[in-house]
Formats: C-alpha cells, structure tokens, sequence
C-alpha cells in the first residue's frame, strides 16, 4: 500500500511537470520582438514557433518546430536559408512562463539584417484580450 501510495504521488507531480509546458502557449513581445508559441505535445515539451524582431529598416523572421525542456524552448526554422541551416533560437523563461529571454547564434544572422537581432531581447507574455 506504501509503495501504491509512494507511485501515486509520483505520477501526479510528473503530470504536473508535464502540464507545464502548456502554460508556454501564447504570444510574447518587447518593443522590437514578437513569438508566438503554440505548444503541440504538452507531454513531450514539443511547439511550433515564430519569432520576428523589427528595428527601423531592419527585420526578420523564423518560423519552426522545437522543443521544451524545463524552462528552455530551443527551435529551428522550416525553411533553411543557404547558410542558416544551423540556426537555433533559444528561450529562456521565467519559471510561470511569463517571461522569456531570446537568442539566436550567429547562423541565424541570414533571417535579419546585420543591424537588428533576437540577442538578448526580453520579452513578456501578453494578456488574452477581452
């Protein structure tokens, strides 16, 4: 019965964990940076992404399947560019996945202009409007 009980509580805080990566769903901004995240597998941490960043004439965007785990997000494009095909955007969120930071690696400079990247960028989940 201990060991029922023991597997029990186990599996509710694993499910837990798991439900999580739901709370990932939904549209982040900053000035310059738009991501919407939509989660496809709560069990598996997997989403598709987009981001966009603009900075005066600057812009670009990457639009990808990715993955979860604990509170990093980490995706690639679909479409590669000639060049890009190692690009990988990170986030790094906030424990209520409310807040996020971004970065893309240097191969993911052939998405945007040489003036404006993801680097560093914080962003915050917007509130659903009424």
């Amino acid at each position: 019965m201990k060991k029922l009980l023991i597997f029990c509580s186990l599996m509710v805080l694993f499910k837990s964990a798991l439900a999580q990566f739901a709370n990932a769903d939904g549209a982040y901004v900053s000035n310059d940076v738009h991501l919407q995240v939509i989660v496809l597998e709560t069990d598996k941490g997997t989403v598709a992404a987009s981001t966009s960043v603009t900075r005066g004439a600057c812009a670009g965007e990457i639009a990808g399947l990715g993955k979860i785990t604990e509170k990093k997000m980490v995706f690639s494009p679909y479409a590669k560019e000639p060049g890009g095909e190692a690009c990988l955007v990170t986030v790094e969120f906030d424990a209520k996945f409310q807040r996020g930071r971004i970065f893309a690696n240097e191969s993911c400079t052939i998405y945007h202009g040489a003036s404006c990247s993801w680097e560093g960028q914080t962003i915050s989940k917007e509130k659903p409007k009424k």
